[in-house]
């Protein structure tokens, strides 16, 4: 029996603001940030090593009070009707293990102690298949979740495209183009609601 897509959400830059949190840790924020930049070290004129090293030293904490975007609760409640959702995040290679308990921490402060709906995966096309679809704000992520076979939306931020959306329009955005997709798998696959 086919079922609806299960819909992968992918927390920083589309859930969780780390761009700000990162960036105001040397005085900056993303109306800093050049359109279409994605390289945060390289805009603060700093290595790669000396960016994490400094997020590092913040701990799981960092991870944790992450602010939520304003969308985040409306996005997950409209997604939540479509399908099933997990939370596909990406550790960082320095030091994941304080990621990776911080994440856990800001999904369980929002969801619950029990909460485990979660993949840990620098690998997001690992988990693609026909039946997933996967909201992220990297464009390779995306690009190679849907060459592994999954379905895919880019969620449009200032360091990914030259759109210049407001909160609402991030928000319709996303919804519209992931309803197109699940409807058109829907179909594909004669599920009926």
């Amino acid at each position: 029996m086919s079922k609806d897509p299960t819909i992968l959400l992918d927390m920083d830059g589309v859930c969780a603001d780390f761009a700000n949190a990162s960036l105001s840790i040397w005085g900056k924020s993303v109306k800093d940030l050049p359109q279409g930049s994605r390289d945060i070290p390289y805009f603060l004129g700093i290595s790669t090593s000396q960016f994490w090293k400094e997020i590092d030293s913040r701990g799981q904490k960092f991870w944790a009070s992450l602010s939520e975007y304003p969308w985040f609760r409306q996005l997950y409640s409209e997604l939540e009707r479509m399908g099933d959702i997990i939370f596909c995040t990406s550790p960082p290679r320095h030091n994941p293990s304080y990621a990776v308990e911080g994440k856990m921490g800001w999904l369980r402060k929002r969801f619950g102690n029990e909460f485990n709906s979660v993949i840990f995966t620098e690998k997001k096309e690992f988990v693609a298949s026909e039946d997933k679809l996967l909201i992220d704000d990297y464009t390779r992520n995306v690009a190679s979740f849907v060459t592994h076979g999954g379905m895919a939306h880019l969620f449009k931020m200032k360091w990914n495209s030259l759109a210049r959306l407001n909160a609402q329009e991030r928000l319709y955005d996303c919804l519209e183009n992931v309803e197109k997709q699940i409807n058109k798998y829907r179909h594909s696959h004669h599920i009926t609601v």
